[in-house]
């Protein structure tokens, strides 16, 4: 135990004494059980708080930490001056590398050891994410006290984590910055005389990973680190490390231990198939001999025995629950049974209702979910409700459409899975079983990350381009106004980025059967289609909704679409909305001022999203109300005006049909168009 006479400060030996003399026996040394006591009762001594806050720049958490910070030297000051590695928009300062390798907010360093730099080690990990590498101009010598640094740093956030039911925000400033300054920094470290440090930060990296309790940061590390490793000269022994993480981050096969587990020979099924598709969709079960009992009106049970045809695994039997989906009521059930520890496979087959079916079983569904599920969503374009799916029930095996499927493509699937189960294999053999495997996700197929948001920040995890930072920061709740008008800027950091992600993944939809379902009268193309990928919020001077940046990526163009923070007060309703219509405006001024027959085009394109997100009724109206007067639509415009008009075309995807019946039905009002945005 530490003498009091040895605190390395004035200010340290003060604080050292009030806790030996308050908290402790006054032996003049400090024990731990003393230092927990304090800890404890930080909150409510007013006089330890201040004397606290005056020596820490954030409280420690547990008393090795107090005792390490009251007892240990500093180590000898660098000389030289830190230097300036950039500035986040929305921010709160110029990030500067200090000679020692750690970062601070501002050129003077935020105070000894890695509590006190926790807030700055993150903010230059939110650097990366806007594409600044933090290490790329400091010196060698700073890179390899950066590996030091961050070591110490990472150990610290480990070894936190592990003693809090809930990471504290310092704790996650801890790891998340870590990860994430480690891969920059050996990235950095590309000279062939740095190899040292690169391996440093690489097995350390690693090191962490392994360790990391959270799911989410663990995931992201790993798919990070891979997306990168040919450029980073891995080893044999780290190369086989990473394949273990990313395997686990992206599950070959179901949890036969866990469903199996205790003897148990059942796979019990929740299975929702939508009406109009009902007798084809139950065939999977029919033609494998499973006996077929009513339960109830719109409800069936079927029941059966597989065997494994190689002969490897014991006979498995299957209990299906089938419910008929058949209106808005009842496809809001369709993931009631996420929280039965029961349920081994919950699965959806029929219409997709362009997302709306899913989302709307999302709000309904339980807030919690009990043991590892396989999801089958079995739908036209299921990737569009990934992100949602994911972060709402991140434990599940989501299998699920990246294209458009039928019928006999949906029946394939089902017996794939069915067939997967009995034999005990994994993923693969689901596409190695369908008519077109690239039209297929499943929980090992890279792309899922295309589509996921692991940190709710509203970037898309993949998409071309890796989200290299998981987010931390408390987020505000999401919007909910409905008024379309600008509020304050706010850090985009600190929001929840999920109505970003839903928004641009709905109009990736929409887009996409307007181009392929259209008239070919329509500006928006091919190029367009599938091209958006969600860029979360960003912090802006002026009241404009979005910025769109095109990028190349593996020589394909396509857009990252970004909301004004001063629009996240705003209800998901309302950005999906203005998400469509301003795309529709960006889109059609590649070839020039948008005509009015563009312009009402993208009236009904936000009409769309009440359609299948929303429904009629008093919101529809309030939605068009509020739209219209932002945008300068006339007066007269009504959501059953809207609606009617996109019924003038058979598929429903905006074709100039729909267009000529908009401007029918508003007639002299509309003028020249001049006075619509």
């Amino acid at each position: 135990m530490p003498r009091i006479t040895e605190a390395t400060s004035v200010k340290a030996r003060e604080l050292a004494e009030y806790i030996d003399t308050k908290y402790g026996n006054r032996s003049g040394v400090l024990s731990r059980p003393e230092a927990n006591r304090a800890l404890a009762a930080v909150v409510n001594d007013p006089v330890l708080k201040a004397k606290m806050q005056d020596l820490f720049a954030t409280t420690p958490q547990k008393a090795s930490e107090l005792i390490r910070a009251l007892f240990t030297p500093a180590p000898p000051a660098l000389t030289g001056e830190g230097i300036s590695v950039g500035n986040r928009a929305g921010g709160p300062g110029a990030i500067f590398l200090q000679p020692d390798g750690s970062f601070s907010i501002g050129p003077r360093p935020q105070g000894q050891g890695p509590i006190a730099s926790a807030p700055a080690l993150y903010e230059g990990a939110l650097l990366v994410a806007e594409g600044k590498n933090p290490f790329a101009s400091a010196s060698a010598a700073v890179r390899a006290r950066s590996a030091v640094s961050l070591e110490a740093s990472a150990k610290l956030g480990a070894e936190r984590a592990a003693g809090e039911p809930t990471a504290s925000e310092t704790t996650m400033q801890l790891k998340s910055g870590s990860a994430t300054a480690l891969l920059a920094l050996a990235e950095a470290a590309s000279a062939p005389e740095e190899a040292a440090v690169r391996q440093k930060a690489m097995g350390l990296y690693l090191d962490i990973a392994e360790k990391e309790i959270h799911r989410g940061l663990r995931t992201s590390m790993a798919l990070n680190l891979d997306a990168v490793k040919a450029n980073l000269g891995l080893t044999t022994e780290q190369v086989g490390r990473l394949d273990a993480l990313v395997k686990k981050a992206l599950p070959d096969q179901p949890p036969y231990e866990e469903w199996f587990k205790n003897g148990n020979d059942t796979i019990k099924v929740k299975h929702y198939v939508h009406e109009e598709f009902y007798d084809q969709l139950i065939q999977p079960y029919i033609q494998r001999g499973f006996t077929r009992t009513t339960l109830a009106p719109g409800r069936e049970l079927f029941e059966g025995t597989l065997k494994d045809p190689a002969g490897r695994a014991p006979d498995t039997k299957f209990r299906v629950e089938i419910f008929k989906v058949e209106d808005y009521s009842t496809d809001r059930q369709m993931l009631r049974d996420m929280n039965d520890p029961e349920v081994q496979v919950e699965m959806y087959t029929g219409h997709s209702n362009l997302g709306g079916n899913i989302s709307m079983a999302l709000r309904a569904a339980p807030k919690t979910e009990l043991g590892t599920k396989l999801v089958q969503l079995g739908m036209c374009r299921g990737k569009q409700n990934v992100a949602e799916f994911t972060n709402r029930f991140p434990n599940a095996h989501l299998v699920t459409t990246s294209a458009p499927e039928y019928g006999y493509g949906i029946n394939m699937m089902t017996s794939a899975l069915l067939e997967m189960i009995a034999a005990r294999k994994g993923y693969d053999s689901i596409k190695d079983r369908t008519r077109s495997p690239g039209d297929y996700l499943v929980p090992n197929d890279r792309r899922l990350y295309d589509h996921r948001d692991l940190d709710v920040d509203g970037r898309i995890d993949g998409g071309g381009r890796m989200d290299k930072v998981f987010d931390i920061y408390p987020r505000a709740a999401r919007g909910s106004k409905v008024d379309f008008r600008p509020g304050e800027s706010v850090d985009p950091a600190k929001l929840d980025g999920t109505s970003v992600v839903n928004a641009l993944a709905f109009s990736n939809t929409l887009l996409t059967y307007h181009v392929e379902h259209g008239d070919g009268r329509s500006p928006i193309t091919g190029a367009f289609t599938d091209k958006m990928i969600a860029d979360g919020y960003y912090k802006s001077e002026g009241d404009e909704f979005m910025r769109v940046t095109p990028e190349t990526v593996n020589g394909a163009t396509q857009y990252r679409v970004a909301i004004n923070s001063k629009h996240a007060g705003q209800s998901e309703d309302v950005l999906g909305m203005r998400a469509l219509y301003e795309l529709n405006r960006y889109i059609t001024q590649q070839r020039g001022a948008p005509s009015l027959d563009d312009k009402l085009r993208g009236m009904l394109l936000a009409s769309e999203w009440i359609a299948y997100m929303v429904g009629p009724g008093r919101q529809a109206d309030e939605l068009v109300r509020n739209m219209g007067r932002t945008y300068g639509w006339p007066p007269s415009v009504t959501h059953s005006q809207l609606a009617s008009a996109l019924e003038r075309d058979r598929h429903g995807y905006v074709s100039m049909d729909s267009v000529t019946a908009l401007k029918q039905a508003l007639g002299p009002e509309l003028g020249d168009g001049s006075n619509i945005q």
